[in-house]
């Protein structure tokens, strides 16, 4: 009898104990994990979205560019991604959003700034152009 008692014993031990300890760690992570694991999903479908809005661009299909980009944003948020939203924006003659989008690049740092302010002027001075020669065009 002593001999049955000691192998269930034995058998709690090497069956039952690890997976408790599996458990307990399981429930031990640390809060951020799952925070960590949504952080990389989302990197990796910012990656994907951007790698599919540069294949748009290089195509000439810059509203599925701009769209694209715009989704890699939401998911990863990068200053840099805002400046390629601006360009594909630009090629579709939707000057104003693409100014709006240059402003926020140009606002993320000094360098950015730098990189962009005589385009951005330009464009915003089209802009401008294009508002007055549409109120011309109203009024005659």
């Amino acid at each position: 009898m002593r001999s049955v008692a000691k192998f269930l014993v034995s058998l709690i031990v090497v069956l039952v104990i690890p997976g408790l300890a599996c458990v307990v760690s399981a429930q031990e992570a640390p809060a951020g994990s799952s925070e960590v694991v949504k952080e990389e999903a989302n990197k990796a479908q910012a990656l994907e979205r951007y790698k599919e809005g540069r294949a748009a661009f290089e195509a000439g299909d810059f509203g599925n560019a701009a769209a694209r980009f715009e989704e890699a944003y939401s998911l990863r948020p990068n200053p840099k991604i805002l400046l390629y939203i601006s360009h594909a924006l630009e090629q579709q003659g939707k000057l104003g959003r693409a100014a709006s989008y240059l402003r926020r690049y140009a606002d993320s740092s000094e360098q950015a700034r730098a990189e962009v302010e005589s385009r951005l002027g330009m464009i915003e001075k089209e802009v401008v152009h294009r508002h007055i020669k549409s109120a011309r065009s109203r009024v005659a």
